[in-house]
């Protein structure tokens, strides 16, 4: 098997890494959730995709000098990542504990050293060390979508005055 010791013994189901029942219900909830997920799946990429863009106008319309460091086009319809020159994205957080964002990936939420996506795509140090990445997902609304940017908005003209 490799990789790992077994915590059960017994019988071989799961490729003899689990003993025990199939889970039955977890099969069946696993298989209606993807058929859900089908179904939904078109028109509610398009929702977010049109979310992330709404956000991304109000944004770019109330502080100038905001630029995208993702494709606005050919890109993950529930992900924006952004930057404001002069402003640290730690403070901008900080400032901001209702609106979930980070300062880089998920799988490096710890880190404290630059996104190195962003500095592989040709961001500087200050440039990725301003950059805050927002996402968008399937409760989120509109109405969210106009306060975050509203109040991302207004923190950097306090951060930018401080």
């Amino acid at each position: 098997m490799g990789g790992f010791e077994n915590m059960l013994f017994g019988g071989g189901q799961e490729g003899g890494r689990r003993p025990g029942t199939q889970n039955i219900t977890g099969i069946v909830g696993f298989a209606e959730a993807i058929k859900i997920s089908n179904e939904i799946s078109a028109s509610e990429k398009q929702r977010v995709l049109d979310l992330r863009s709404r956000f991304w106008n109000q944004l770019s319309k109330r502080i100038q000098t905001v630029t995208a460091n993702s494709p606005l086009d050919d890109a993950l319809p529930n992900c924006l990542n952004f930057r404001i020159p002069d402003i640290d994205s730690v403070d901008l957080r900080s400032a901001l504990p209702k609106i979930a964002m980070s300062t880089g990936s998920a799988c490096n939420s710890s880190d404290q050293n630059p996104s190195h996506v962003l500095m592989a795509i040709g961001l500087d140090g200050a440039m990725a060390r301003s950059s805050i990445r927002v996402g968008f997902g399937r409760f989120t609304t509109t109405e969210e979508i106009d306060e975050a940017a509203g109040m991302i908005a207004k923190a950097v003209q306090r951060l930018q005055s401080s």
